[in-house]
């Protein structure tokens, strides 16, 4: 039977992959993105694509070493729904699976091509932008970014050399959100107990970076949008945001604009009135008051949106960091996710830390801390980046809802 399946396997990939074609394609920037490989780096393309209304996924897989792009069938989408998901979800126990079925449904099929301690870049499609495949763990329970150097970049094309924070640092938090009660989860909009001393601990931390240059952090009642989007983002080289972030699909929208008693009511008919598919926004001091009025008391709602973030000028910044929930969420088609992954990558940003569910206040602590301690001795975002989740993981091995929320985005 195994020849068979490789004889329909190969049939398949003729049919919806040609090969000639999709390098005449490629061409044009493949030199480009193997320039920026070393020797020994793997290049991993996933794609969604459907067969009679079926969605299945696949990847490309190339590098220097290989003649032409190798293509690799992985899965079907309910496959993927079926493990990964619960509703809209993503399932907490598809990150407690040791080795099998979950880890080899991602990268069974593509570890052949893998050698120990190779640099690999990897760009997702489709779902697989809602799920930190990185942090899935083999039959050794070593998660795979930890036996390999995985990036999680925008593009292949648009691979960058390393960068650091740079030598300018603007933090944004907002702790006091007008909510009668203090929040653990950086989701619901309660008012937030470790946004300040998180905020406070970056500072220390940044002051004593010989790096660093300047520092500019701004709380609760300066967290206003209208001074945010005045500021000079030019000046400065890495952006912090603590507070929470949030995403709305269509469906959410329309299901919150025709509940009156919702607290996102009136935002939601703001933004359909607006002609928006959905909503993606950082809340700075007012934001959970505006939210819920029918009649706005200024001409700015104090969320700041992703079509706004789009607006900004963010060319010099090299990362900027999203201490908040559901930051990295957004409307999924062929080109990526929309929403403040995209905004940020419109504005300029060079790379991304974000979170694909509900964060913790404690746990989002703990990572920016050790990040910004890493990150201020001048190692690179990337390499500051993988050791803060090494000490989120190594704190709550057992509970991958505590440390599978964060990825970094190159």
């Amino acid at each position: 039977i195994e020849p068979q399946i490789e004889m329909s396997e190969r049939e398949l990939t003729n049919e919806f992959v040609d090969i000639r074609k999709f390098r005449e394609k490629l061409n044009v920037s493949l030199d480009n993105v193997l320039s920026n490989f070393d020797g020994n780096a793997l290049g991993i393309d996933f794609m969604r694509y459907e067969i009679d209304k079926i969605a299945y996924y696949g990847a490309f897989l190339i590098s220097t070493k290989l003649k032409s792009p190798i293509f690799i069938q992985l899965f079907s989408e309910d496959e993927l729904r079926n493990v990964a998901f619960d509703g809209q979800n993503i399932n907490d126990k598809f990150y407690k699976d040791i080795g099998s079925p979950n880890f080899n449904l991602i990268w069974g099929k593509l570890k052949p091509y893998f050698t120990e301690g190779q640099t690999i870049y990897f760009s997702p499609d489709g779902l697989l932008n809602r799920i930190a495949i990185e942090y899935l763990r083999d039959e050794r329970r070593i998660p795979i970014n930890e036996k390999y150097e995985l990036h999680r970049v925008f593009h292949l094309a648009y691979i960058k050399c390393p960068q650091t924070i740079g030598c300018a640092f603007l933090g944004i938090g907002v702790a006091n959100h007008d909510s009668p009660q203090k929040g653990s989860t950086r989701g619901k909009w309660d008012d937030l107990t470790n946004v300040l001393p998180e905020m406070n601990n970056i500072r220390q931390t940044i002051m004593s970076s010989p790096m660093v240059k300047e520092i500019n952090i701004i709380i609760d009642d300066d967290a206003r949008e209208v001074e945010v989007k005045d500021i000079m983002f030019s000046k400065y080289t890495s952006l912090h945001f603590a507070t929470h972030s949030f995403y709305l699909s269509q469906q959410e929208l329309e299901r919150a604009a025709g509940l009156q008693y919702s607290h996102d009511h009136y935002m939601s008919l703001r933004a359909l009135q607006s002609g928006l598919s959905s909503l993606s926004g950082i809340a700075m001091r007012k934001g959970n008051a505006f939210r819920k009025l029918a009649e706005l008391p200024e001409p700015d709602d104090d969320i700041l949106t992703a079509e706004e973030i789009e607006m900004l000028d963010l060319d010099n910044i090299n990362v900027c960091v999203m201490s908040s929930c559901q930051s990295g969420l957004g409307d999924i088609d062929t080109d990526g996710v929309w929403g403040l992954q995209r905004a940020f990558r419109i504005a300029g940003c060079k790379s991304l830390i974000c979170t694909l569910d509900y964060v913790g206040d404690d746990d989002a602590q703990l990572f920016m801390t050790t990040f910004y301690k890493e990150a201020a001795l001048g190692k690179t975002i990337h390499e500051s980046f993988k050791i803060a989740q090494r000490t989120l993981y190594t704190a709550h091995s057992k509970s991958p809802k505590r440390w599978n929320k964060f990825i970094l985005i190159e």
